[in-house]
């Protein structure tokens, strides 16, 4: 879970770079997997990749609108690379109440 890492302060960059390998050859044989999305979002986060990271947790939330783990963490994401607060309140009202 990308959000304990961060908080414990423990991100394995050589095996978060074993991971996306693995994701990145994953999502060609299952292209409309948001989770594998989701997760490949993740991996770049960790790595710093913020871009990445946002395109993918994107591509989770076109291929599955309502994945709850992806507009939460692209909410993250928003929020460190400084996207408008109206961008980010429209991401906020695809949670369940």
């Amino acid at each position: 879970d990308y959000s304990k890492e961060k908080q414990n302060g423990r991100t394995d960059t050589a095996e978060t770079q074993e991971i996306l390998k693995i994701l990145l050859e994953k999502v060609k044989t299952e292209p409309n997997n948001a989770n594998i999305y989701h997760d490949l979002g993740i991996a770049y986060a960790k790595l710093g990749e913020l871009k990445l990271a946002q395109e993918n947790l994107e591509k989770a939330l076109e291929i599955q609108p309502d994945y709850e783990n992806a507009i939460r963490n692209l909410l993250k994401v928003y929020q460190a690379t400084g996207q408008p607060v109206e961008k980010q309140q429209e991401l906020l009202k695809r949670l369940p109440k």
